[in-house]
């Protein structure tokens, strides 16, 4: 048996805040398509962190905030104000868990697993994040659970946007409204060492990967294209796939390096580094 039995008692509420954003409303279709399939028993609110535009899916509570409908230009909104403002309008619980829009799912979703890390996370009001996808080490395994390691803070991406647990109150207080996603994790990951916070992640067990089974370096997006692995995913479930909006990124592509303003970079970097 993978997985003790969890201690029973009082269901764990928590918020599934898929984030995206206007641009990329053709991944959302196929990425609930997937969890229609490999995830039958979500049951959770979910709330689709767009711009502006609104999206329904049979069989899931979807809420669209639609908050910037009247912004004369809402796709020049930080990613990270535009998750708080979510997070402070949108979401009634303690519990939140992030999930990118292609997160495109290839197994069943290891629902106990989820269970025992929406648990721990209630229990635990030092836990800031329990990361539900592998991590890098250094990491100690725990003891009850050897599956769930706790993070060293000296571990890199100690702040990351793979699929996870947040105790929405954290979250809020580690987010920058300046930052993109890869600030967020890049620089967040330091200065969330300077707090008490603990951060945990699963790592998986002989070879299975606990909790989701997804594949973020060939299947979904990068740079407005689709990964190279994505079609072989889509044609596998059925999906249909658009190659000429987006186009596919050939293996071993590397994008150039986008020419940048090294003043204003300094000084996100320095915003990102305060307290």
């Amino acid at each position: 048996m993978r997985h003790k039995q969890p201690h029973l008692g009082t269901r764990c509420h928590y918020t599934l805040v898929i984030c995206t954003c206007d641009a990329y409303e053709d991944t959302w279709s196929p990425l609930f398509t997937l969890f229609r399939k490999y995830w039958p028993g979500l049951d959770a609110t979910i709330v689709l962190n767009t711009e502006t535009k609104a999206y329904r899916h049979d069989g899931f509570n979807i809420s669209c905030p639609e908050l910037y409908r009247d912004h004369p230009n809402p796709q020049t909104i930080p990613w990270s104000k535009r998750l708080r403002d979510t997070l402070n309008q949108a979401v009634s619980t303690e519990l939140v868990m992030l999930f990118l829009d292609d997160f495109y799912l290839r197994a069943p979703v290891d629902t106990q697993g989820l269970d025992i890390c929406l648990r721990m996370m209630q229990g635990n009001q030092r836990l800031a994040n329990l990361q539900l996808f592998p991590c890098p080490r250094p990491y100690t395994p725990l003891e009850e659970y050897p599956w769930i390691v706790n993070r060293s803070k000296k571990a890199p991406y100690l702040f990351s946007l793979q699929a996870g647990l947040w105790r929405k109150q954290r979250l809020l207080h580690f987010l920058r409204d300046h930052e993109s996603p890869w600030y967020f994790e890049r620089w967040g990951s330091r200065r969330g060492r300077r707090y008490p916070d603990d951060f945990y992640a699963v790592v998986g067990d002989n070879g299975i990967p606990a909790v989701f089974d997804y594949w973020p370096s060939m299947q979904g997006l990068s740079k407005g294209m689709w990964l190279p692995k994505t079609p072989e995913l889509f044609a596998k479930e059925h999906i249909e796939l658009d190659l000429y909006r987006r186009g596919v990124m050939p293996m071993g592509w590397k994008a150039p390096r986008p020419r940048r303003n090294l003043f204003k970079s300094a000084w996100n970097i320095v915003r990102s580094l305060r307290p």
